[in-house]
């Protein structure tokens, strides 16, 4: 849908969204409200801390999607372990890269669903979905994990990288009312979209490259233990198409940090935050005790 007025053209159609959001800045930024050279030792590290957790974490988050949204403008992906058949579907594959954009310390990552048939409008919902997972990895072993959700819906691009809409809304909703823990919600629209294109039957070579995608994109989604689709960012899809493995020290940091927030707020019997990191602990254990 299209509607002229006195500021261009409004253009009105599908996407798919995803909005992530770090955990923990308000508290954080108690302890750098404030500019003081004279500051005691303790209020210093209290303050480098801070500054690191507000600033340095949330351009880690910017430049981490950034580089993912970078990624879906090239052929053949820079992932391992594709076979040739699997290079040759994205290298016919063409799609509108993905865009993002910043709001307060979270972001907005968004492609239009209403490509023309020549491209693939579920090409930047494999790299969306993968730099949600990349996010959430590296987001956790700086110790300062995010929450998402994944939408899909009706919105309208005012601008370059101004998005607003349902689609914003729905994907608010998920991270912030649904997600609870350090998690990316998928929605079920989303969900049921790759369903349906890895199902899809005939077509010539853009059908089963589609379909080779939403293979690779299920591959990256689990359902967790409330029923939602969850981004699987410790999953073996993940692992295997970016070449990462259980030994890699990653890991090691990501378990540390999950273990030590559980006991703290275990001890302070913060009952919310203790449940919330339980879940997450719960989640890491299975699957790096995966066979």
């Amino acid at each position: 849908m299209k509607k002229e007025d006195n500021d261009g053209l409004w253009q009105h159609n599908y996407w798919v969204a995803a909005c992530l959001d770090i955990l923990g800045q308000t508290e954080a930024m108690k302890d750098i409200d404030f500019v003081n050279s004279q500051m005691s030792e303790e209020d210093r590290k209290l303050f480098e801390k801070g500054v690191k957790k507000v600033y340095q974490s949330t351009q880690l988050l910017h430049d981490t999607i950034e580089r993912w949204v970078e990624k879906s403008e090239k052929t053949p992906p820079p992932f391992q372990n594709l076979n040739n058949k699997e290079e040759q579907f994205w290298e016919t594959t063409n799609g509108r890269p993905l865009k993002w954009q910043r709001f307060s310390d979270g972001l907005i990552v968004y492609a239009s669903l209403a490509d023309p048939l020549e491209q693939s409008p579920i090409r930047p919902i494999y790299f969306m979905i993968g730099g949600c997972a990349a996010a959430m990895l590296l987001m956790m072993a700086h110790e300062t994990p995010i929450r998402g959700g994944i939408a899909m819906g009706a919105a309208c691009e005012f601008r370059p990288n101004e998005l607003y809409g349902p689609v914003l809304a729905t994907a608010h909703k998920l991270e912030s009312k649904v997600a609870d823990y350090p998690r990316v919600v998928v929605d079920n629209r989303v969900h049921e979209y790759l369903v349906r294109i890895h199902r899809s039957t005939g077509g010539d070579k853009r059908g089963d490259s589609d379909r080779a995608i939403a293979t690779h994109c299920l591959d990256l989604i689990s359902t967790d233990v409330d029923g939602n689709a969850v981004v699987d960012y410790l999953g073996e899809g993940f692992r295997a198409h970016t070449g990462l493995s259980k030994t890699d020290p990653i890991f090691d940091k990501i378990e540390k940090f999950i273990e030590s927030e559980y006991e703290k707020h275990r001890t302070d019997k913060n009952s919310k935050l203790a449940f919330r990191y339980a879940l997450l602990l719960n989640y890491f254990v299975w699957r790096m005790k995966e066979a």
